[in-house]
C-alpha cells in the first residue's frame, strides 16, 4: 500500500519541475522507497541504489541528450554518492546540481533540526528513523565530491535554516580544489529573500543561472 508522506505534490518540489520544464528539460523526480507510491524503506545504501537505476533508465532513453543529477537537502548525499558510484563503473554525469548540501561527515546530520519542519506529516518519523539508528547514514559529501568528475553547480540561500550555508561553502572548497573553479560554482541567494531551505525555485534569476 502506498503512502502520501513529503509527496513529489509538495510546493518546492513542483516548483522545481515547473522550472525545469517550462526550460525545456525533461524531469524525472523519483519517490524515496516507502514513500509516495514507492515501497520499501529507506537507507543510504538503498536510496544510492534507487538513483542507479533512476539514472540507468534515463539514460537508456534520452539519446544523445545531456543527463544532470539534481539532488536537494538529503538528495544531495544520494546524488554524489550516486555520481561516485557510477563514476567506479566509468560513466561520468553530464552535470551535478548540489541543492542545500551538506554532510554527514563534516557536520552530523542534526536530526532535531531536520525533523521539525516537517513533523506534522504523517508517516514522517518513517522516513527520518534511519538517521537515528544506531548505524547512522553517512553521505560523505566532502570526501565525494573530490572524487567527482562531473562540473558542479551548487545553490543555497544565506538564511538555510536547516543547512548552514558555511557547511555548503566547505564542500564547494573540497569540489573547487579537486576540479577547478571553471568547473565548479558556487551561487548564493540573499537572506533577505526569505527562501530558507525550499524557496531558491522561487527566484526569478535561477533560470539563467541554470
Amino acid at each position: 500500500m502506498s503512502q502520501s508522506v513529503l509527496p513529489l505534490a509538495a510546493p518546492h518540489r513542483v516548483g522545481v519541475a515547473k522550472l525545469l520544464s517550462a526550460l525545456g528539460y525533461h524531469v524525472v523526480v523519483p519517490d524515496y522507497r516507502g514513500f509516495g507510491d514507492s515501497t520499501g524503506e529507506p537507507t543510504e545504501s538503498g536510496l544510492t541504489t534507487d538513483a542507479l537505476h533512476v539514472y540507468n533508465w534515463v539514460k537508456a532513453r534520452s539519446g544523445d541528450s545531456l543527463v544532470v543529477i539534481w539532488g536537494h537537502s538529503l538528495g544531495t548525499g544520494v546524488s554524489c554518492n550516486t555520481a561516485v558510484k557510477l563514476l567506479e563503473q566509468g560513466v561520468v554525469f553530464d552535470g551535478v546540481i548540489l541543492q542545500g548540501a551538506f554532510s554527514g561527515v563534516l557536520h552530523p546530520i542534526p536530526f532535531n533540526i531536520f525533523i521539525w519542519y516537517y513533523w506534522t506529516f504523517p508517516g514522517i518519523k518513517n522516513l527520518f528513523s534511519f538517521l537515528t539508528e544506531e548505524k547512522k547514514v553517512v553521505f560523505p559529501t566532502e570526501q565525494n565530491v573530490k572524487k567527482m568528475k562531473s562540473p558542479i553547480l551548487f545553490l543555497h540561500s544565506e538564511d538555510d535554516h536547516l543547512v548552514p550555508i558555511q557547511t555548503a561553502r566547505e564542500i564547494y572548497e573540497f569540489a573547487a580544489k579537486a576540479q577547478s573553479k571553471d568547473r565548479v560554482k558556487f551561487v548564493t541567494f540573499d537572506g533577505s529573500l526569505g527562501y530558507l531551505h525550499n524557496g531558491l525555485y522561487r527566484d526569478p534569476k535561477l533560470p539563467g543561472i541554470i
